[in-house]
């Protein structure tokens, strides 16, 4: 049986494939024909440099190749399919039977004839139409964001100053906010704001919004870190926001930042304050920061059960590092590798890397001091929440429950209420569900003034965390 091979094929549509006529001017039936399955990078060069040889001799005048190119790309593409992508990518077909499946139903319709085969679909087409197709939901997806997150740092920037008659370069520093929208992390842009107080950096945010077209019909989340300019109750940024948008908003505040902030509390309290943006001005913080050259000692092991940590699971070098140090306290051993490794540059802003210090000037130290050893037993049984429970002395409680108190922005209700509705236990997302409904009664008449409730520290599950009665939800 003899093979059919693509030459020897013949298409229902284009007919049997053959080279163009030099004889006669071609029409589009007859570039359309010039194959079987055209594709606009691969033949429309080929189509193109046959048809001005046709036009040469024939003494047409011609215009350049690069417009006729572009001029067949564009008559190739005149028909738009944008319902037809949005089909093919709900139902996951491939181009090749899109565009065969379209091109039959064209055919059924009387659009394509067999003298007129000009509206005759390709695979390549369906790509470029399911390309387009997503570019514009995306760019409609950007302009509707349903989530809004906002972090601010000063750089250094270079401005051009006109003096009398000249400009010179010269370099000031700026506050730049940064805009990201979720899911995704996707970079919306960034505004700069007149100064860094919370009325500036909220009109800079609404003026980039406004004059970039993006609308704030659909947001409903936002985010940043948790100083008191973004999270003031009266004055700050989200609450300046929410009385632009006459709306309530969900905030979402960066819990890494609070993490630290025990820590910091607790090793000021027991060393002494800090002495510039990277020293400390005690003896214990003094020696934090060549610990990491100092060789391993026999150091004791600290009793605890760290939580299943998955090997695919996404740490930065800081994290991976801060895991494995407590890990080697708890074995009682520390591996070489792990021993010449740099625990993370020392600075006041990163209190992960002070706890990774902290940690290594633990294991090699001989003779422990008090404070060292209060701090590495924090470090590992309540920063890092380890299996056992630790019950710290009443003057050390009395100093971390305040601060956590002031940046549980975590035991928020709307924030409990969500994790309620995924619980494991069927009862407890009833009475999530049955409490938004109730809620969803009442209306309310203003935007709620947004406080961190009051914790309830002896509470024996999440649900507890709050006084129910006593706390307003939107």
């Amino acid at each position: 049986m003899a093979v059919c091979t693509r030459i020897k094929s013949k298409c229902p549509i284009f007919g049997d494939t053959r080279d163009l006529s030099n004889l006669v001017l071609p029409t589009y039936e007859d570039v359309m024909n010039n194959g079987k399955d055209p594709t606009v990078k691969k033949i429309s060069e080929i189509v193109v440099t046959d048809v001005e040889k046709i036009w040469q001799k024939a003494y047409i005048p011609i215009v350049s190749h690069i417009r006729a190119l572009q001029l067949l790309i564009n008559y190739h593409d005149k028909l738009e399919l944008p319902a037809l992508a949005l089909a093919c990518d709900r139902t996951g077909i491939s181009d090749r039977t899109a565009a065969t499946i379209a091109s039959a139903i064209l055919q059924d319709v009387g659009i394509i004839k067999t003298d007129d085969k000009q509206h005759v679909i390709d695979r390549m087409k369906i790509r470029r139409e399911r390309h387009k197709k997503r570019q514009d939901l995306k760019i409609q997806t950007d302009r509707q964001p349903k989530s809004l997150y906002f972090d601010g740092r000063k750089d250094h920037t270079f401005i051009n100053q006109k003096t009398d008659d000249k400009y010179y370069c010269n370099k000031i520093t700026e506050e730049h906010i940064k805009l990201i929208r979720e899911p995704g992390s996707r970079f919306m842009g960034h505004c700069t704001p007149v100064n860094g107080t919370a009325i500036s950096i909220k009109n800079s945010i609404i003026s980039y919004l406004k004059t970039n077209d993006i609308c704030t019909s659909k947001l409903s989340v936002i985010g940043c870190d948790g100083t008191v300019v973004n999270t003031g109750s009266e004055g700050g940024v989200i609450r300046l926001i929410e009385e632009q948008l006459n709306k309530p908003l969900q905030w979402v505040i960066c819990q890494l930042h609070a993490n630290e902030l025990p820590l910091r509390h607790l090793f000021q309290h027991l060393d002494g304050k800090t002495s510039g943006p990277h020293g400390f001005s005690g003896a214990l913080g003094k020696q934090l920061e060549n610990c990491h050259k100092l060789p391993v000692k026999k150091f004791k092991p600290i009793k605890g059960n760290m939580l299943f940590l998955e090997t695919a699971i996404d740490l930065s070098t800081d994290q991976k590092y801060l895991f494995d140090i407590c890990v080697s306290i708890i074995n009682g051993e520390c591996s070489i590798d792990l021993a010449r490794t740099n625990p993370g540059k020392q600075a006041h802003s990163r209190w992960l890397t002070t706890a990774n210090r902290i940690l290594r000037l633990y294991i090699s130290t001989e003779t422990l001091e008090k404070n060292l050893v209060t701090l590495t037993e924090f470090i590992l049984k309540v920063q890092n929440i380890s299996g056992k429970p630790f019950n710290f002395q009443d003057t050390y409680q009395k100093i971390i429950d305040p601060v956590i108190q002031r940046n549980a922005y975590f035991g928020v209700p709307e924030n409990i209420l969500l994790s309620m509705l995924v619980d494991d236990r069927m009862c407890i997302r009833e009475l999530a569900i049955q409490k938004i409904f109730n809620l969803r009664l009442s209306k309310a008449t203003r935007v709620r003034i947004f406080k961190v409730p009051l914790l309830n520290f002896d509470a024996s599950d999440y649900t507890e965390l709050v006084d129910w009665n006593k706390c307003e939800i939107t």
